[in-house]
């Protein structure tokens, strides 16, 4: 008589006994550990060696017609890996993957494995288990089937799967001054496959650009940590954030750029503030004994952008095609190359004017026409990224259009620049203080003992018996000895082409009458200046004497009907000269606001007077340059 194992009498379906696995680096892949299992691993694209473990050779089952008990053999017919979404299959390398169909058992493909393939989206407690199954067979006593037990699942492989990430990834907005961004890292799962806190420390990083001032032409400089000097980052921590210790790093006790936690966390949030209009940088956070974090939902290892930036615009990689492999990890033009496309500019990918480099200054329009050969000569001497930061202009900041030629004046006598308008540049009208100039102090002009007392009105406010003699001088920069730069990109640092300045157009109370009637008319309108580089230019607007022109008699103060006309093409005129649209005469086209006849009186005089730049013979209004001697 065969006596069964003890633990069998008793039982008609004997289960088969547990059998369990393992998770290893295969030893072909250069990035393997061969001492280690994988216990903790990041979410990923994986593929690791499984090797089942444990299994018993046999399996007891029971005979129910004689009652005798048969040794079977066990076998696994599927892996599981208990819903994480991976898959099980063949690898010779751990680089190269074959995944087998195993959406039902298949005891032939189920003992091929040999690899597991990570589903790159799970993160949280990994377990992979092979399913086991006894071998049918039949008793050796009577011939019967023996009892054919269920399959069931070994003990799982259990490890930890982590991340780490950042969200958002950049901001999505254009950068303001004032604004606080939050940034907020978190690490998953909370625990690990021993039930241990996944908690650490965790240290915040901030790269930031440092252009000078909050935009090209302002500043703030109040003795504060949001203070915007050479000296200051243009993107900071903000100090005395719960839950962190927050301090500056480099030689600027204001320039927070390192936070780190006072404990060990799962999660924490940092704020930026955000100080210039054209400000840059990232923010990363490394979290000690995991590392660096990721975009939120990405395989990206990095900072958060502030703003985004990663599109130009630009074929920088050669292959004829755009910003087609941007930050995500992957390669996907298949060329071999990773987000090698992902340059960006220092731009915000959303301005909608992004498309170039930083430092093109290729404004087309208006269009222009230059001899000797009548080319285009586009640009305003402002690159794309300082149209971008934009400027104060009227109290108020504004960005301007990269595709359009940018004139800055300042104009405080309020004298008509309609005419100059007619080119098309776009003007921009700015105040005392929006560029860099040093403006004159109080005098007595007239030598009245009273100073500022008699400004351009038509009016005489002193009761002196002269009109207009005395305006406030302290509305005029001082252009001599070149103390005045009248630069409105004064505050640059990030791609700068060269200075671009304001264009002061300027009432000159200067006066002087000439003997005869009709005057010889020898005086000027107006004039400007410079005719050579590095010196602003100007525009000085004799009112008075063109008012002497125009009075049959000979008054500087009697306003006649048609001043307002001739004043309007006098600015046109002299503006257009610092532009180097230049004077023509003779069998030219008289109605053109550069008509010069050398002969004042005749200028004032002479109707219709012109208004507009001709568009022929010779063509000023294709003629004007912003790259010109004047600037």
């Amino acid at each position: 008589m065969i006596v069964a194992p003890l633990k069998a009498k008793a039982q008609t379906n004997d289960p088969p006994p547990s059998g369990s696995c393992y998770v290893s680096p295969f030893s072909s892949n250069p990035e393997s550990n061969l001492d280690s299992v994988v216990q903790y691993s990041r979410r990923g694209n994986h593929i690791w060696q499984v090797t089942p473990t444990s299994t018993s050779a046999e399996d007891w089952g029971y005979c129910v017609f004689c009652g005798f008990f048969e040794p079977h053999g066990v076998r696994i017919v599927n892996w599981t890996d208990f819903g994480a979404g991976g898959e099980f299959g063949y690898s010779p390398d751990g680089v190269h993957f074959y995944p087998f169909d195993l959406s039902q058992d298949n005891p032939e493909l189920a003992g091929r494995v040999n690899a597991y393939r990570t589903n790159p989206n799970f993160w949280g407690i990994l377990k992979i288990a092979p399913r086991l199954d006894d071998i049918p067979s039949f008793c050796s006593f009577c011939g019967m089937p023996t009892y054919n037990d269920d399959p069931v699942t070994g003990d799982p492989w259990k490890m930890t799967v982590w991340e780490f990430e950042i969200d958002p990834p950049f901001i999505d907005a254009l950068p303001q001054d004032g604004a606080t961004y939050t940034f907020t890292v978190t690490i998953r799962p909370e625990k690990d496959h021993y039930g241990q806190s996944m908690a650490r420390v965790i240290e915040f990083g901030l790269g930031s650009s440092a252009e000078p001032g909050y935009c090209l032409n302002a500043t703030r400089v109040q003795g504060l940590w949001t203070d915007t000097t050479a000296e200051d980052n243009d993107l900071k921590f903000v100090p005395n954030q719960p839950g962190l210790e927050v301090y500056a790093e480099g030689v600027n006790p204001t320039n927070y750029s390192i936070a780190v936690t006072n404990q060990a966390v799962l999660s924490a949030s940092i704020q930026v503030r955000c100080l210039d209009y054209g400000a840059y940088g990232t923010v990363w956070a490394y979290a000690y004994g995991l590392g660096l974090a990721r975009w939120k939902g990405t395989f990206v290892e990095r900072g958060a952008m502030i703003p985004l930036d990663q599109r130009d615009g630009l074929d920088n990689d050669g292959d004829g095609k755009v910003d087609e492999d941007l930050l995500d990890g992957e390669d996907k033009d298949e060329d071999g190359r990773v987000d090698e496309e992902a340059r960006g500019n220092c731009i915000y990918d959303g301005w909608q004017w992004n498309n170039g480099a930083a430092t093109d200054d290729d404004d087309p329009e208006p269009p222009n026409q230059l001899p000797p050969a009548n080319q285009p000569r586009p640009g305003d001497l402002l690159s794309r990224y300082e149209e971008y930061r934009g400027f104060v202009i009227q109290g108020s900041h504004q960005r301007t259009n990269p595709n359009m030629k940018d004139v800055f004046i300042y104009n405080p006598h309020r004298l008509d620049v309609s005419g100059f308008a007619t080119l098309g540049l776009q003007i921009h009208l700015v105040r005392k203080g929006e560029f860099a100039a040093v403006f004159d102090v109080p005098t007595d002009n007239d030598g009245d003992r009273r100073i500022d007392e008699d400004p351009l009105d038509g009016v005489d406010n002193d009761r002196d018996g002269q009109f207009d003699e005395d305006p406030a001088d302290e509305d005029y920069p001082i252009l001599i000895e070149l103390r005045s730069s009248m630069a409105i990109n004064r505050y640059w640092r990030t791609a700068n082409i060269a200075t671009h300045p304001v264009i002061a157009v300027l009432y000159n109370p200067f006066f002087f009458p000439e003997p005869g009637n009709p005057p010889p008319g020898q005086l000027p309108l107006g004039t400007h200046g410079p005719t050579f580089p590095g010196v602003p230019p100007y525009v000085f607007i004799y009112v008075r004497q063109l008012r002497y022109y125009t009075d049959p008699n000979r008054g500087d103060s009697p306003i006649d009907p048609r001043d307002p006309a001739v004043i309007r093409l006098v600015v046109a005129h002299e503006l257009g000269n610092t532009l180097s649209i230049q004077d023509h005469t003779g069998a030219t086209t008289r109605q053109c606001f550069m008509y010069d006849t050398d002969n004042s009186y005749l200028n004032a005089n002479y109707d219709p007077i012109p208004g507009e730049y001709c568009g022929a013979n010779p063509g000023c209004r294709w003629l004007f340059s912003l790259k010109g001697p004047s600037y």
